[in-house]
């Protein structure tokens, strides 16, 4: 089985990046699984529902984020009803909104498990639960068990990152870690589990995590608020990993970081959901 899991996509130069490249990609790696960090499409902060249908109809299979998930409304009214979208697992006090793990069927016919979590730390509009607890739960007693399962976490520290690492290796296929907007170079396989810190992000390259230097410098030097501006560029930065499994064991045998710049010639669609700003 090969997954592709893309790093977290800016704007509306991410949703043109998946149109233009991503067919092409899942070709060239021979894909069997698509996986995107979502929660910063939607006007660099969040994820909307329009946006979503868009992106799961351009061919990614499974949208999932963290502390911003629950952003925008007219996707929350409806997670319940959408199964390609993942928020937080260890979400606390947040009812019936959506699901925070899912299986997925690839062309094969094998089942590949997604847990998605969050960690403790550095977040200020959410609280999570703990994650390494319920990870371990779940995998303990899997309601639907399958060899192929990956953990996707995302947290700004990455030494919770890496706890849950070490924590779970051998455990389970796979453990991406999420959330900084910049690729680490530490892909490895830990004990026959492919972990990374963090996949990174999809945006324009010279940026500020996605945006302009100009909103960012303003933002942090006033300290007062500002909205950030995506920066749109005839360029875009892909960061994101192959996660290679062994068909019958469900091991991870290779972990492939991609790091490259992608020209843009089409147009990205506007956004379809109410601004933000983000953190």
């Amino acid at each position: 089985m090969k997954i592709l899991f893309l790093g977290q996509l800016i704007g509306k130069q991410s949703i043109a990046f998946v149109k233009e490249h991503l067919a092409s990609l899942k070709a060239e790696h021979q894909i069997d699984c698509t996986i995107a960090v979502a929660d910063a499409v939607t006007g660099g902060y969040g994820l909307g529902k329009n946006h979503a249908f868009y992106l799961r109809k351009l061919g990614i299979d499974l949208l999932l984020g963290g502390e911003a998930m629950l952003s925008k409304r007219d996707l929350v009214e409806e997670l319940a009803q959408i199964h390609f979208v993942l928020r937080p697992a260890n979400f606390t006090g947040i009812g019936n909104f959506g699901y925070g793990m899912r299986h997925l069927h690839t062309p094969k016919n094998q089942q590949l498990n997604i847990i998605n979590v969050m960690g403790m730390m550095g977040f200020h509009r959410v609280h999570a639960s703990n994650p390494y607890q319920l990870v371990n739960k779940i995998l303990d007693n899997p309601k639907h068990p399958s060899p192929f399962t990956l953990v996707a976490f995302s947290a700004i520290a990455s030494a919770e990152k890496q706890t849950m690492a070490h924590m779970m290796a051998g455990k389970c296929s796979a453990i991406i870690g999420y959330g900084a907007k910049a690729i680490t170079l530490d892909a490895q396989i830990i004990d026959e589990t492919a972990y990374i810190t963090d996949v990174g992000r999809i945006s324009a390259p010279f940026s500020v995590a996605g945006f302009t230097p100009e909103s960012e410098i303003e933002r942090y030097t006033t300290q007062r608020p500002r909205k950030s501006e995506e920066l749109i560029s005839d360029e875009i930065e892909l960061q994101a990993v192959v996660i290679t499994l062994d068909d019958e064991t469900g091991k991870a045998t290779h972990l492939q970081p991609l790091r490259a710049t992608y020209p843009l010639n089409v147009k990205a669609p506007a956004n379809t959901s109410a601004e933000s700003t983000t953190p």
